[in-house]
């Protein structure tokens, strides 16, 4: 696991904690547990900057990436 901050925007959510967060450098899928959210309503239009674990479920053809968020810090 590596430590990253991304900035981009929610575009999705796609099962349970599963979202997909778009930046300038493409898409990814990000795992966000319910209390990171807290108290924060983040709208698909608006900015964030995310912090979390960088990993992979590994399987013998491919890799499956994915940020694991623990911060979610809304953008002006």
């Amino acid at each position: 696991m590596t430590t990253c901050s991304l900035t981009g925007h929610l575009t999705s959510h796609e099962h349970r904690n599963r979202y997909v967060f778009e930046a300038e450098g493409g898409q990814m899928i990000v795992d966000i547990p319910p209390h990171v959210f807290g108290q924060t309503d983040v709208r698909p239009e608006q900015t964030i900057r995310i912090t979390g674990e960088i990993g992979g479920k590994r399987h013998p053809d491919r890799q499956d990436p994915h940020l694991r968020v623990r911060y979610i810090e809304e953008l002006p």
